[in-house]
């Protein structure tokens, strides 16, 4: 459905598509940002992914034929999302996820980023992440908060998935899409349900479309108890390697495996995925990365005493040994080795 005063209007129409599993306590909050938008060219369609709790009947009493609802048997959000891809009538789709919220501007901006660059497949924008606040229907945040996350996720987001090529890590709600190019490409892979978000920007980009982002933040990430898919981003976590693995054989695929991509590549195989299984002691985990690492390139990276323990020793061998290092100076030195090597501070 298009909202009040949309039908006069000659914008492009702006498909949202929500699915929603198990979603009571946040869906109301996520379709009022769609319906909200300053925007007014805008449907809402919600995909009911097979919900056992009231999410149906809390959007049924709350919006009524403001939006549009279908209902399906659970098959996981990227397969809910390719049903709203079919039913979207939008010359751009914004997805969101039924536990965040757009900003009231995120689809104006982007609809205006397209008239202005014409040339552009996706447009998206930063995600905010506040901490420690409760979400009510008028929650605002300081302006100075959302600059510092433009300023600090922009850049971060050219940088976790094959620095130096372009090709951004976007979490699901940031792009908006020309909705015949995400089509041309397939959609949603519904095989994967970790990073499939990153997966298919990065899937589309590998083979041609041109990407533009907008400094604003478009999208507020809710930070909650429940079981969120980024609970599951582990390195041991069998999604998380299908995912990687999809990456990187897109890449291939696509000759892009090389230069920038395939360094990162080596170095994320090796000395993140595969030495942080080794040093949680996931030993198979770890071999499965180095193996991937193996195909790309028999000579794996790093300093001369590792490649020659690789000769000795072989890959999960000498990485090994490279994992007991690690954790003794994690022992005795920690907030030192953790900077130096870019391991995290524990919650």
């Amino acid at each position: 459905m298009t909202t009040e005063g949309s039908a006069a209007s000659d914008a492009p129409l702006v498909s949202v598509v929500v699915p929603c599993y198990n979603g009571a306590e946040y869906i109301r909050h996520a379709v009022r940002s769609a319906l909200g938008q300053t925007y007014s060219n805008i449907e809402v369609i919600v995909v009911d992914d097979g919900s056992v709790d009231d999410s149906r009947a809390i959007l049924e009493t709350t919006f009524g034929d403001k939006i549009a609802i279908v209902s399906i048997p659970n098959g996981g959000p990227s397969a809910a999302r390719n049903v709203g891809l079919r039913m979207a009538q939008g010359e751009y789709v914004q997805f969101l996820d039924a536990d965040n919220v757009l900003t009231p501007t995120k689809v104006a901006r982007s609809v205006e980023a397209f008239a202005t660059e014409p040339d552009a497949d996706i447009v998206f924008t930063a995600m905010h992440e506040p901490r420690d606040y409760e979400f009510t229907e008028t929650t605002t945040f300081p302006e100075e908060d959302l600059t510092q996350t433009v300023e600090r996720i922009m850049e971060r987001t050219y940088e976790l998935v094959f620095p130096g090529t372009g090709m951004p890590a976007l979490e699901t709600s940031q792009p908006l899409f020309r909705r015949d190019r995400l089509l041309e490409h397939g959609g949603w892979d519904e095989t994967l349900t970790v990073v499939e978000d990153t997966e298919l920007v990065c899937r589309m980009v590998m083979r041609g479309v041109r990407i533009r982002h907008i400094p604003m933040v478009g999208v507020i990430y809710r930070d909650h108890p429940g079981d969120r898919v980024t609970n599951r981003m582990r390195f041991d976590n069998e999604a998380y390697f299908r995912s990687v693995l999809k990456m990187i054989k897109v890449a291939r695929e696509c000759g892009w495996m090389h230069g920038a991509v395939q360094s990162f590549s080596m170095r994320y195989l090796v000395w993140i995925a595969g030495l942080e299984c080794v040093r949680q002691g996931k030993r198979d985990h770890a071999r499965r990365y180095l193996a991937v690492a193996r195909e790309i390139s028999p000579a794996l990276p790093g300093p001369l005493p590792f490649r020659a323990a690789v000769r000795v020793l072989g890959p999960l061998g000498a990485l090994s040994v490279v994992g007991v290092l690690v954790n003794l100076a994690l022992r005795i030195a920690p907030h030192r080795t953790r900077a130096a090597l870019g391991i995290p501070e524990p919650d």
